[in-house]
C-alpha cells in the first residue's frame, strides 16, 4: 500500500513536529556518512597505491620517501611518511618506533572526524521517537507514562 503525501503531512502534524526533526537528523546523518565514506575510500585507495610504490622501490632512500610523502599529500599516510623522513637517520630503532606510534595517534582522530554527530543523532532520534509515542495514543509505550 503506497503512502500518500497527505498522510505523511498528517503524521508530521500529529507528531507535534517530531517527524520534521527526525527528517532533519536523517539528512545530517546521510551527509556525514557520505563524507566519511568518501574520505575513507580515498584514504584506502591512496594508501594501497603508496604501499605498492614502496614495495616496488626495494630499499628506500630520503628522496624516495620525500616523493612518497608529497604523493600522499594530506592523507593519513602523509604524516606517517613525514615522521619517517624526519627521523630516518636516527640510530635508535625504539625511538623511531615511539615516534611512529605518536604519529599514528595524531592521525587517528582524522579518521573518526564527525562520527560523534552520528552517535548524537542515534541518541536524539531515539529520544524523539519515545517522546512522540508517550504523547500519542500508542498503548505500548503510552501505558508506561502512568
Amino acid at each position: 500500500m503506497p503512502v500518500s503525501y497527505d498522510y505523511i503531512v498528517h503524521l508530521a502534524n500529529y507528531s507535534d513536529g517530531v517527524l520534521y526533526v527526525l527528517a532533519g537528523l536523517f539528512v545530517i546523518a546521510v551527509a556525514v556518512i557520505i563524507d566519511r565514506m568518501w574520505y575513507l575510500r580515498r584514504a584506502i585507495l591512496r594508501g594501497g597505491s603508496i604501499v605498492r610504490r614502496m614495495a616496488a622501490m626495494g630499499r628506500v632512500n630520503e628522496q624516495d620517501l620525500a616523493a612518497l610523502r608529497d604523493f600522499a599529500g594530506r592523507m593519513p599516510e602523509g604524516l606517517l611518511l613525514d615522521t619517517a623522513l624526519n627521523h630516518m637517520n636516527d640510530a635508535d630503532h625504539a625511538g623511531m618506533n615511539s615516534r611512529m606510534d605518536e604519529a599514528i595517534m595524531l592521525v587517528a582522530p582524522r579518521l573518526d572526524r564527525r562520527m560523534w554527530v552520528l552517535d548524537t543523532i542515534v541518541c536524539r532520534a531515539t529520544i524523539s521517537v519515545r517522546i512522540c509515542d508517550n504523547q500519542g495514543e500508542n498503548p505500548g509505550l503510552g501505558a508506561v507514562r502512568a
